[in-house]
C-alpha cells in the first residue's frame, strides 16, 4: 500500500483589523502556515500619507504583531508586498493591503467596576458585545476595582468566571474527575454606553 503525500498549502495572510482600530487593539497579520522569515523592506506603513516607524513581534508562529504608536483621528495603511513572508515550506505570500482609521478619544466610553468578591477566588471579568468578548481582565481575590476603557459607544453585557484553578480560562466539567464546570455569573443588567461617558457599577460575586 502506498500513501499519498499530503498536499502542501500555499501561504495565505490576513489581518485582524477592519475599518477601525482602538487603543486596546493590536494589529496582527495571521498566516495559515508557520513563518520562518520576514523581509521588512517589503512592508510599508503610512499614516495620513506619511511613513511611520513600526516593528514586528511574533506572538506565535502564525501570528505576527505589527507594533506602532497610535494617533487619534488618523488614517493608516499597511502594504505587504509579495515575498515579504516565507513559511516553513518555502512558500511566500501574495500582496496584502490593509486600511484602517482611529477615532477621537472622546468617542469612547469606560466602565469602572467595584467588585465584591464573596467567592474569594481568582476571577475573569469580561465585557461582551452579544457573544463576542470585547475586553477581559484577570483579577485576584483581593481586587476591588476593575476598569475597562476605550469601549465604542453601544450596549454591553458583563460576566465573571470564577477561575478556581487560576489558569486564566473557563474550564468545562470532567465526569471522570467529578468536577463541575467553572461558575459563570452574569451582571444583572445590560449597560448602554454613550460617547465620552464613564459608568460606575457594583458587581457582586456571590458565595459559591
Amino acid at each position: 500500500m502506498r500513501l499519498r503525500q499530503k498536499k502542501l498549502d500555499s501561504l495565505t495572510i490576513t489581518s485582524n483589523i477592519k475599518g477601525y482600530i482602538t487603543p486596546n487593539d493590536t494589529l496582527f497579520i495571521e498566516t495559515n502556515n508557520p513563518i520562518t522569515q520576514i523581509d521588512t523592506t517589503k512592508i510599508t506603513f503610512i499614516k495620513d500619507s506619511l511613513p511611520i516607524s513600526w516593528k514586528t513581534f511574533k506572538k506565535n508562529y502564525t501570528k505576527l504583531a505589527i507594533l506602532f504608536e497610535q494617533k487619534e483621528k488618523s488614517k493608516y495603511k499597511i502594504d505587504i508586498l509579495p515575498n515579504a513572508l516565507t513559511d516553513i515550506y518555502k512558500f511566500t505570500n501574495d500582496s496584502l493591503s490593509v486600511k484602517f482609521n482611529t477615532k477621537a478619544l472622546e468617542e469612547y466610553s469606560s466602565i469602572n467596576l467595584s467588585l465584591v468578591n464573596h467567592a474569594k477566588k481568582p476571577l475573569i471579568i469580561e465585557v461582551l458585545d452579544g457573544n463576542k468578548i470585547v475586553q477581559q481582565q484577570f483579577v485576584n481575590p483581593n481586587t476591588t476595582k476593575v476598569n475597562f476603557n476605550y469601549l465604542p459607544a453601544k450596549k454591553y453585557k458583563l460576566r465573571a468566571i470564577v477561575d478556581y484553578n487560576n489558569n486564566k480560562k473557563w474550564d468545562t466539567g470532567n465526569l471522570l474527575e467529578h468536577t463541575q464546570p467553572e461558575k459563570i455569573i452574569y451582571f444583572e443588567k445590560e449597560l448602554e454606553l454613550r460617547a465620552n461617558w464613564t459608568i460606575e457599577e457594583n458587581f457582586i460575586i456571590s458565595n459559591l
